[in-house]
This record gives structure tokens, C-alpha cells and sequence, in this order.
């Protein structure tokens, strides 16, 4: 039987001594499966780790997560969005990956959009974005497609209204706490031809099944 590999996780929320949704999301989905063990580095300190997940929008702890990882020569994960610039400001020798979504499907859609941007210079792009009410920023694969294409934030309209988002993406009550869709149109130069790009995600499956794929092939 293979060992387990060794994870720690930082998402503990700003204003509370917990783990934030997301967070608390991939403990559990580690803590559960045999090929994980899984330890909440914002509460314990470990030297018995193979690789570091930073999973929280604040960056009050990424200096520690980069100076552990930096003396047990690991690699850290970054999920949260925005931290690029914190990141470059910490002098560190680890290995560091920003990845702005877990989730195989949605990366592959960001890979679908970017493509066609890429192909058909000219044409205008809109981006309507919904998540649940409770996410209160920008989302991050919004924000990763506009710039990979280096178009202006400004196309992105953000949705967190979730009796509108259940209208709009017919959306059953249960799937009404944890949900990400984004609808990408491309609009010809004559206004005459568009093309839409759609992807709907219900709940964390997709988004822990593909961080335990990039777990895995990391410390391979």
C-alpha cells in the first residue's frame, strides 16, 4: 500500500478561528480519503509534510506557509486568488503554484475560451459570473479567463443573488449554497454572429476531486 502524502492546510477565515467553506471542504475531502492525512496548520504546527495547500483569501499567513515550506523544501499550493502580489513581495526558495481553479472541467472551459479569444481577434467578449451569496468577491476564474486574453475586468458582471440564479441557471433548492456558473459570449465585429461558452458547477466534487489529481502528480 502506498504512504500517505502528508498535506497542510492554511484557510482559516480573517475574522473567525476556523476554516473558511472552501477550506473546510478540502479537509474534509483529505481527511477522508486513505491516499491523505491532513493537518490545519493555522492551529498546529508540523514537520511531517510533503506539501502545503494555502486556501484562504487573506494573506495574514502566507509569509509563515512560505517560510515553512521554504525549510522542509516543499512545494506550496495556492487556491485563493490575489496573492500574486503578496507572493512576490517574500523572498522564498520553495516551489509556489497559483491555481486559480481546481477543478479539471472548469479548467478545461477557461482552456475552451481562451482558444477562441485567441483565434477570432476583433471579437467583443461579456461574462456574466454567479456563485452563492455568501462568496463575496470577484470570481477568480473570471478574473484568470479576462486575463489570460487581456481583456478589462470591466466585461465580467457578477451575480450573487441567488433566487435570480436559481431562475436563471434553473437551479433545484438543494444546489442553492454552493454553485459556480459563468457564461462567456463573443460578439462578431458586424454584431451578427456570437458564440457562448457555458459552464454550470454544482457543490465541491469537481473542485477537491482535481485538487487530490494535482496533490498527487505534485509530490510524484
Amino acid at each position: 500500500m502506498a504512504q500517505a502524502i502528508h498535506v497542510g492546510i492554511y484557510g482559516q477565515r480573517a475574522s473567525k478561528p476556523e476554516l473558511g467553506q472552501f477550506a473546510a471542504e478540502i479537509f474534509k475531502a483529505l481527511d477522508t480519503d486513505g491516499d491523505f492525512s491532513v493537518s490545519k496548520l493555522d492551529a498546529v504546527s508540523s514537520d511531517e509534510l510533503d506539501i502545503v495547500v494555502y486556501a484562504s483569501r487573506s494573506d495574514a499567513k502566507l509569509a509563515e506557509a512560505i517560510a515553512l515550506c521554504d525549510r522542509l523544501a516543499i512545494p506550496l499550493i495556492i487556491v485563493s486568488t490575489s496573492l500574486e502580489t503578496s507572493v512576490s513581495q517574500i523572498p522564498h526558495s520553495c516551489s509556489i503554484q497559483f491555481v486559480p481553479n481546481t477543478s479539471k472541467d472548469v479548467v478545461d472551459y477557461m482552456q475552451l475560451v481562451k482558444t477562441f479569444a485567441q483565434e477570432h481577434p476583433g471579437w467583443t467578449l461579456s461574462m456574466v459570473e454567479y456563485h452563492q451569496s455568501t462568496k463575496q468577491d470577484v470570481s477568480g476564474t473570471a478574473l484568470a479567463i479576462i486575463q489570460s486574453i487581456g481583456a478589462n475586468p470591466s466585461v465580467i458582471t457578477t451575480v450573487r443573488d441567488d433566487v435570480r440564479a436559481q431562475h436563471d441557471l434553473e437551479l433545484p433548492d438543494s444546489a442553492l449554497k454552493s454553485y459556480a456558473a459563468h457564461q462567456t459570449t463573443f460578439t462578431d465585429p458586424s454584431g451578427t454572429v456570437t458564440q457562448a461558452y457555458n459552464i454550470l458547477v454544482i457543490g465541491r466534487n469537481s473542485y477537491t476531486s482535481g485538487l487530490k489529481q494535482l496533490l498527487k502528480d505534485t509530490t510524484a
